[in-house]
């Protein structure tokens, strides 16, 4: 588990982030490793769909699993663009490409040695802030507003990684319960959320409201929540929503967690029997 703890005001290039990232893995991870996380938005460039395997962070980032951790897989938070006509969305587009609507997303990709990316992208947005439909902005013209839109997809949230499924949760989502019941309603083994808190300004009180409600989601689903969050307080929860590792908003930390996933109904036969 990661928690860079960037301040995008300083951020460097894409690329020169996942260098000096890839030097902290080598300090903490472990040949036993499965997943690496990295926070949502960690990588800002507006990447295209039809041509990030071809970008250089992709590169870099294939490169050190080949040569370093094989079985691994990186699920990391970062911006994609995609051109297509079908997309059942209500968002606008900010750009175009030779005339066909040009879709933004914020999206998490798992990337692994294979020469495929699998990509889940995140489907509930702060109004405004990350979606204003074109009704909206008719009544309410908002250019900002515009560029930074979001579309949905019908993806599915869960992830199979090794002989495991995983529920991706993107920050906002969280938030509600519907959403996340997925898991338990796919038997997932964990409830993975990445996140970025920078929209909350080092506000503390917001902040550890957000860790309350991942709290409630351990519990509603009976499941490991693992947070991963950039300007935020990233954690592992166990079923109960107790707290087993905690790293705070102010700090820069890398973490090796070991989640015992076969065990978590026994959390609550101690609690109910």
């Amino acid at each position: 588990m990661t928690q860079p703890n960037i301040i995008y005001n300083d951020k460097v290039e894409d690329i020169e982030l996942i260098d000096s990232l890839l030097k902290e893995f080598n300090r903490v991870i472990s040949t036993n490793t499965k997943i690496i996380l990295l926070p949502e938005l960690l990588l800002s460039d507006n990447y295209w769909k039809e041509t990030f395997l071809e970008t250089a962070v992709y590169a870099k980032l294939k490169y050190y699993l080949l040569n370093k951790h094989p079985n691994a897989t990186i699920l990391i938070g970062n911006k994609l663009r995609m051109i297509s006509n079908e997309i059942d969305t209500n968002s606008s587009y900010s750009q175009e490409y030779n005339g066909i609507p040009s879709y933004g997303f914020n999206v998490c990709s798992a990337i692994d040695t294979s020469n495929k990316i699998s990509y889940k992208a995140k489907k509930l947005f702060i109004t405004k802030v990350e979606n204003w439909p074109p009704l909206f902005n008719a009544i309410f013209p908002d250019k900002k507003a515009i560029i930074n839109n979001y579309a949905s997809t019908n993806d599915a949230d869960i992830m199979r990684i090794g002989k495991q499924n995983y529920f991706i949760a993107i920050c906002y989502e969280s938030i509600f319960s519907d959403q996340c019941v997925i898991a338990s309603k796919e038997d997932c083994s964990a409830i993975i959320m990445l996140a970025s808190e920078s929209f909350l300004k080092g506000n503390n009180f917001a902040i550890e409201q957000y860790l309350n409600i991942c709290k409630l989601k351990a519990i509603e689903n009976q499941k490991y929540v693992v947070k991963c969050s950039n300007s935020g307080i990233s954690a592992t929860i166990n079923p109960i929503g107790e707290i087993e590792t905690e790293l705070r908003s102010d700090i820069s930390a890398y973490k090796l967690i070991n989640l015992p996933l076969k065990h978590q109904k026994t959390f609550f036969s101690k609690i109910c029997f």
